[in-house]
């Protein structure tokens, strides 16, 4: 089955919201994780932003978020280490 857009970018917000991880997010509604990870880093626009912006991001994102680093990092799918470097980092 083919996506649109506009579809893509619903699941990733509905992902975000979920409290799952992409892997768990992915399996729920019936699609590769491999897949979905994609749609999540085009949704962020990985595609344009520097990588110290898409750290500075990340880590707002996770400051805001409530949760632990460990916590944020699964349902981000990315690495902890990197957050807590990143985190170090930035003002």
């Amino acid at each position: 089955m083919r996506y649109t857009d506009e579809e893509k970018s619903q699941a990733v917000s509905a992902w975000r919201e979920s409290g799952l991880t992409q892997k768990d997010y992915a399996s729920s509604i019936g699609i590769p994780h491999s897949t979905f990870h994609v749609w999540t880093m085009q949704a962020s626009g990985s595609n344009t932003e520097s990588i110290e912006e898409k750290w500075t991001r990340r880590v707002s994102e996770w400051r805001a978020s409530g949760l632990s680093q460990r916590a944020f990092a699964m349902r981000e799918g990315i690495k902890r280490s990197s957050l807590q470097d990143w985190n170090q980092r930035l003002p």
